[in-house]
């Protein structure tokens, strides 16, 4: 197994870097655990199902940190999810296929283990670890789901004068439906993929330039690497500074090692808005290009995040998508709200897939105790079918 294999391996470097600097005491004494327990309330009506899916579902994450010697340190967490009272959904794991999917199967796994040495050049981590690049779109940890997507892989991200320079060799993707999976495939995904990543502050914003290169082992035919820049200044939401928010990005898909020849797609996305510390909106268009044999792919992106919250487009139509959209956010003390528009098209073709409208209100009782409620709703044109969700989660950490 790619975990155990990861795990012992990372252990045994850490220990004999220890062994041989001789300093059980500087890791011990800097030692810190953290808990996170997320409870969570699912519930998804879609067209097509004669029952509608219900979840109860709560996360328990326990983690440690060593302390630092020489600038290295260990890092460790485990997380065990389950079912509290309600079941009735299909897991992809649980084989109760009358109900739709929600992606957040039961079970227990080792998360993250790995060593890391960080100083004033940058920092260097090797073993299973959260890896996510920029905005989330095309590397990301998916944490929306009770269980996120680590990486097994070393990273190492270097200080240039104000730039910084992400590198990365990963050769498996531990994935959100966990290791005890039934479908192997969907448990891992073993790679051979090697990352760069170059962020420059430009402006008010930062400009990266990436490549991606991934050669998938058990699926070769769908290997692809991508090249593309991105420019914007990613505000937090409406407590961001006042003024304007923007994004523009550009990419390139192409086949890799044994990928299919038919993978020659673009990326694009342009967005412009305003905000202030109480309100902000921004407005935008993204493009995943199709050629009516495939779409534009980002398999390892955090994909609740884009065209969304109702997940209907995880997979990228082979005419491609088109999604506008328009989103307005307020804050105020603890409370936050997201209110989303989007309306979806075919990039290849003159077709409209569908529209889809998202709200959140959030609240921070304090800085490790958060509610929200989320709610989706998909009206379908031309894709997929009907679907409304709504979420209730309570999260605290420790």
């Amino acid at each position: 197994m790619h975990s155990i294999r990861t795990a012992s391996l990372t252990l045994c470097a850490a220990l004999a870097a220890t062994a041989s600097a001789g300093t059980v005491d500087d890791l011990v004494a800097g030692a810190k655990l953290s808990l996170d327990l997320r409870y969570r309330i699912e519930a998804v009506d879609q067209v097509g199902f004669a029952e509608q899916a219900l979840a109860s579902t709560l996360r328990a994450r326990l983690g440690g940190s060593s302390g630092s010697a020489g600038g290295f340190s260990l890092h460790g967490d485990f997380e065990v999810i389950g079912a509290v009272g309600v079941d009735d959904y299909n897991s992809t794991a649980n084989g109760l296929t009358q109900f739709p999917v929600i992606a957040d199967p039961t079970g227990s796994e080792l998360n993250q283990a790995f060593l890391q040495w960080k100083g004033a050049a940058g920092q260097l981590r090797y073993g299973r670890q959260r890896f996510v690049l920029d905005n989330h779109r095309f590397i990301g940890n998916v944490g929306f789901r009770q269980n996120e997507q680590t990486f097994d892989a070393t990273t190492a991200a270097l200080k240039l004068g104000r730039a910084t320079l992400t590198g990365a060799w990963i050769w498996n993707a531990d994935r959100i439906f966990g290791e005890d999976h039934p479908n192997p495939l969907s448990a891992n995904t073993p790679l051979q993929a090697p990352v760069l990543h170059l962020g420059l502050p430009l402006g008010k914003g930062k400009l990266s330039l990436y490549a991606h290169a991934f050669e998938f082992e058990a699926q070769p035919a769908n290997s692809h690497s991508n090249v593309g820049l991105r420019w914007a200044n990613d505000p937090a939401g409406a407590g961001a500074d006042r003024g304007l928010r923007y994004a523009f990005e550009f990419a390139q898909q192409d086949a890799y090692a044994d990928g299919a020849a038919t993978i020659d797609q673009d990326y694009a996305l342009a967005e412009l808005g305003w905000g202030g510390q109480v309100f902000g909106v921004r407005a935008g268009v993204e493009t995943l290009g199709g050629d009516g044999v495939r779409g534009f792919q980002t398999p390892f992106a955090t994909l609740h995040a884009f065209n969304g919250w109702a997940d209907r487009f995880l997979s990228t139509p082979a005419d491609g998508l088109v999604d506008a959209y328009l989103t307005l956010d307020l804050r105020r003390g603890g409370w936050s709200v997201v209110l989303t528009g989007h309306d979806f098209s075919a990039d290849f073709v003159d077709a409209k897939y569908g529209r889809e409208l998202d709200l959140g209100i959030f609240y921070a009782a304090s800085a490790r105790t958060t509610f929200k409620f989320e709610y989706a709703d998909y009206a379908a044109e031309t894709f997929a079918t009907d679907t409304r969700i709504v979420w209730l989660t309570a999260e605290f950490k420790l």
